[in-house]
Formats: C-alpha cells, sequence, structure tokens
C-alpha cells in the first residue's frame, strides 16, 4: 500500500519562483525580468493557470490521503484480531467455525486489497492527469510569449506547434538549443511522457532513454511513481529560460536568420 507520507503534492511555481529562476535556469535575470510585457504575459498565462492546475492535484490527494488512513485503519484492525481469533478456534477445537472463519478473512482481504487497488489507480490517474495538463500550459505559454514577441519585435514567424519546429525556430533567432542542458533534458522528458500517457501508457525505448526510466522499460506507467515537482519546476523554468533570451533579441533589434521554413 501506498504509505500517505508518499502522497506530495505538488507546490505551484507561483510559490517556487525564485528558487526555480536562481537554481533551475541556466540564465540569470538580468534584464529586470518581472517588469517586461513579456514576462507579465507569462505571470497571467503560465504561473496562475499552473498555481490552479496545482491546486486542483492538491484536492484531489486530501481526498485520497483521506481514503487511504481509513483504509490503513481498517486494514490494522483487522489484520490485529485474525491471530486472536485464530487461536482462540484452535483451542477450543472448533475446526468448523475456523473453516468459516477463514473463508470471512479472505474475502475481507480481497476487499482491502481491492480498494487498495483502486486507490493506486486513481493516484496514478490524478497524477498523469497533471503531466498533460501541465505539458498542455507549456505548449500554450510558449505560443502566447512567442505572439507577443513579435507584437514587441516587428518580426513575423509562423508560431509552430511541433516540438522539432519549435527548436528550428528558436535556432533562428540565435536562443540556447543545446539539448545537453539540464533545463532542455526536463523539458523534452515531460514531453516525451505526455505523449506516452496519452498513447502507449508505458514506458517504451525512447522514454527509457531518460535517466529516471532507464531501467523500466515496457512497464506500466500507472505502476510508476511520477516525479511531478521537478516537472513543474522546469516547465516554469524553461518558460523563463526562452523570455529571457527573447527579452535579448528585443533589446538588441536581433534578425532572424535565413530560414524560410517558418514563415
Amino acid at each position: 500500500m501506498i504509505a500517505v507520507k508518499d502522497l506530495k503534492s505538488v507546490a505551484p511555481a507561483i510559490s517556487r519562483r525564485d528558487y526555480i529562476l536562481n537554481d533551475l535556469n541556466p540564465l540569470k535575470p538580468v534584464l529586470g525580468i518581472g517588469f517586461t510585457e513579456l514576462d507579465m504575459r507569462v505571470s497571467s498565462t503560465y504561473l496562475f493557470k499552473q498555481e490552479e492546475l496545482c491546486a486542483t492535484h492538491q484536492l484531489s490527494y486530501i481526498k485520497l490521503v483521506k481514503q487511504y488512513r481509513d483504509l490503513d485503519n481498517r486494514a490494522k484492525a483487522f489484520y490485529g484480531k485474525v491471530e486472536s481469533i485464530e487461536t482462540a478456534l484452535k483451542a477450543n477445537l472448533d475446526l468448523s467455525g475456523l473453516d468459516d472463519f477463514q473463508i470471512s478473512k479472505y474475502r475481507i482481504r480481497d476487499s482491502i486489497y481491492t480498494e487498495e487497488m483502486y486507490l493506486n489507480n486513481i493516484k496514478s490517474l490524478v497524477d498523469q492527469h497533471f503531466i498533460v495538463g501541465l505539458w498542455v500550459l507549456t505548449e500554450q505559454t510558449i505560443a502566447k510569449v512567442l505572439e507577443v514577441f513579435y507584437d514587441l519585435s516587428g518580426l513575423s514567424s509562423k508560431i509552430p506547434f511541433r516540438w522539432d519546429e519549435t527548436l528550428k525556430l528558436f535556432q533562428s533567432l540565435s536562443l540556447n538549443t543545446d539539448e545537453n542542458l539540464e533545463i532542455y533534458k526536463n523539458i523534452n522528458e515531460l514531453r516525451v511522457l505526455n505523449n506516452k500517457i496519452k498513447h502507449l501508457n508505458k514506458v517504451d525505448a525512447k522514454l527509457s532513454e531518460f535517466d529516471y526510466f532507464k531501467n523500466m522499460l515496457n512497464e506500466p506507467i500507472d505502476k510508476i511513481s511520477l516525479e511531478l515537482q521537478r516537472y513543474s519546476d522546469y516547465s516554469c523554468a524553461f518558460i523563463y529560460f526562452i523570455v529571457e533570451q527573447l527579452e535579448v533579441v528585443i533589446l538588441n533589434g536581433t534578425p532572424l536568420k535565413n530560414d524560410n521554413s517558418h514563415r
């Protein structure tokens, strides 16, 4: 059974912003981030929606914690009585009563196991919904930030919705697209995990390339404990990582490189 202490709800990025920007973002805020139009768009479209996403997750966990504790209490009370009842029946040579009790014991044990599996499945579903929602929010925010960037810079380009095309656009703007950076590794892991949840719902060769999943090939995602806080923090860090670099482009008036694939 999952211990109640292992049910860790996700703290929203809005309450972890300093940690995220200072420790996870490779770029340090040097342009007065927090007062720019791009940053205000991030705050309005990402931080508060991400806080609402976390709040939804936390509400689900509040109910789960109560249900897990209730089940734990019932299981402890049941198993605490089993041994003493069996001992008493054996001492009285009540074999018929012992057989009846064994049948009842197995039925109750099965009901406890069934409810445990039910709660575990709910936890897995809640966590997977968080991952999918977080990636949707990340994609939406990138698109909206690019839209504002084009308004402010006077540049124009098609806003892509595929990850490989997004990276090409970032490259055309001279943004850092080094996928060996931890920030890229984590955001890419979130993207791939989102895809596997929506389609295969198991760890395939692609997902197992990431360190966290490297020994889990073919494991059902339903059975894996997901590191929600890490994905949440790096999603926020990545948004600000892109915003800071776009601010530099606006400040310096850096034009797009020759890349007609997005025009």
